[in-house]
């Protein structure tokens, strides 16, 4: 499994709502929806600087509550349709 640097955006909406992040909102800074375990959303950019841009434009996009969000930039793998870290899947939540 070859590893490539990518930038990871987590996000996920307060009260367990669903966050509301189009596809092409997505596409348009870059990225990709990666599965996950969780109620959140984990989004890949080959760049920190359009996974930043992206967060940004998320942001601007919800509607009056709280979205939180986290960026993480480190080596992945990518094993069928789910990316590994050093310590394991990134799709869940620890």
């Amino acid at each position: 499994m070859e590893a490539v640097t990518l930038t990871l955006l987590f996000a996920d909406a307060e009260a367990a709502a669903a966050v509301d992040v189009s596809e092409d909102l997505v596409t348009a800074h870059g990225g990709r929806e990666e599965p996950t375990a969780g109620a959140g959303r984990m989004l890949a950019f080959s760049s920190a600087r359009s996974a930043l841009s992206c967060a940004v434009a998320i942001q601007r996009a919800a509607p009056p509550r709280h979205v939180r969000i986290g960026l993480h930039c480190a080596d992945v793998g990518r094993d069928g349709d789910r990316l590994h870290g050093r310590r394991g899947p990134l799709d869940g939540r620890r």
